[in-house]
């Protein structure tokens, strides 16, 4: 019976262990999660179904419009113009009640329509790229979380190791001096040391348990047990494709130039005549002067001749928004290149620094192994080895920092210009 007992604790004991294990999160979950509970993505896309309405809304401008209307008036005669009832209704020969459909159309318009239809797809289109920049925000935002995270659980990792090392030690210093073999001061300089690890590895860890919960917050996830992976090997790179993709503060920059020399040309059509039409049928329960009809139509020209020169000025306008848009995108691009250039800067630097740091990690290592050797056969003082210990520990964590600033630069320049996590492709969505 107590066999079975202790079975079936063993069981739970490692169904439990088993549940408690954290998620490892990988850079395309972190970010496809984000990007979807992003409240600015969110807003980016709503913003641009608005901008999609706007498109139909001005390609109504296309069709004609019918309005069914009705009046009665009594007194003067033809004095209820200021109702805007139009048509046969609108005559000043009806008398009484009437009732009846009216159509307006603009039949050409010399480009007006067109251009506005135009500025309202470019509209459309700056609204998505907007988007694109949005997301890259969040992109990049993700990107840094997630190799901070790294950073600290490599980090930790180091002086957990280091901790545990010096532990070791500590159990051998301590028996030295308890048989008389080393001095005293020996238990409090490793003490010491072992403090000094403990407090470098809990703080990392404290680091990395704080930036697991931002990722955790940035992804909208209420998981508890989650964590980021270490940092990877010196030899693997960011988990990233690039696309072919332009950037897209570029694209958003290009796309408002188009829209400002659209916007330009619609308003030099306001120099155009435009040709209307309107048509009505109804009935009505007097006519006067003339005989009782029960449709009309119209065709009429409006050539505008003087409006006060606020044709010249919108145009003017538009030509210096344009202008403006122009030297926008020259703005834009220097300072993408500025960016590119400051990343490639980070890169070249952080894998000289490396090369170097691989070499002092070396001799760290070295240094810390005979430190070690020599105090245990009573050649040398703890103090060398202390500083060994030190010295290694300075270097691999010096050695993190600098991978984890390369990675993070490699992965910010890759997004900077259109790249997506692999494994992961954007699902875009349209209005």
């Amino acid at each position: 019976m107590r066999s079975l007992a202790r079975i079936w604790l063993a069981v739970a004991v490692g169904f439990c262990v088993q549940n408690a294990v954290a998620r490892e999160l990988s850079l395309a979950d972190v970010l496809k999660a984000a990007e979807e509970n992003s409240p600015r993505l969110k807003e980016s896309f709503l913003k641009e179904l608005a901008a999609h309405e706007g498109v139909g809304a001005a390609q109504a401008a296309y069709y004609p419009s019918l309005a069914g209307e009705a009046v009665d008036s009594w007194g003067f005669p033809g004095s209820s113009g200021a109702l805007g009832i139009g048509g046969l209704m609108g005559s000043p020969y009806r008398s009484g009640a009437a009732a009846g459909v009216v159509a307006q159309d603009t039949l050409f318009d010399f480009g007006r329509t067109y251009t506005t239809v135009k500025s309202s797809k470019y509209a459309e289109q700056t609204q998505h790229e907007e988007g694109a920049v949005d997301r890259y925000a969040v992109d990049q935002d993700i990107l840094q979380t997630f190799y901070e995270c790294s950073r600290f659980r490599s980090e930790h990792e180091v002086w957990d190791s280091i901790h545990g090392e010096i532990e070791l030690v500590t159990k051998e210093v301590v028996r030295f001096v308890n048989t008389g073999q080393r001095s005293v001061v020996d238990r409090y300089l490793s003490q010491a040391q072992v403090e000094e690890a403990r407090t470098n590895r809990n703080f990392f860890h404290s680091r990395m348990d704080s930036t697991v919960g931002r990722l955790a917050l940035l992804m909208g996830s209420h998981e508890q047990d989650l964590s980021c992976p270490a940092l990877p090997s010196l030899d693997q790179s960011v988990p990233l494709s690039p696309t072919g993709a332009v950037n897209p503060y570029v694209l958003k920059a290009r796309t408002e130039i188009d829209l400002a020399q659209n916007r330009l040309f619609g308003a030099k059509t306001e120099y155009l005549p435009k040709i209307i039409g309107v048509a009505s049928a109804g009935g009505m329960e007097k006519v006067r002067l003339v005989d009782r009809t029960d449709y009309s139509g119209a065709l009429g020209v409006i050539v505008p001749l003087f409006d006060g020169l606020g044709t010249v000025h919108r145009v003017k306008q538009a030509r210096a928004e344009l202008d403006a848009k122009r030297q926008g995108l020259a703005a834009v691009q220097l300072k993408m290149d500025e960016l590119n250039s400051r990343y490639d800067e980070i890169i070249n630097a952080s894998q000289a620094r490396i090369e170097h740091l691989e070499r002092e990690e070396k001799l760290a290592q070295e240094g810390f192994s005979v430190a070690k050797n020599r105090y245990f056969k009573f050649q040398g003082t703890l103090v060398d080895l202390r500083d060994a210990l030190r010295n290694l520990g300075r270097i691999e964590t010096e050695m993190k920092d600098t991978q984890a600033n390369l990675l993070e630069a490699v992965g910010a320049k890759m997004l900077l210009n259109g790249g997506v996590a692999t494994g992961y492709e954007i699902n875009e969505r349209k209005p």
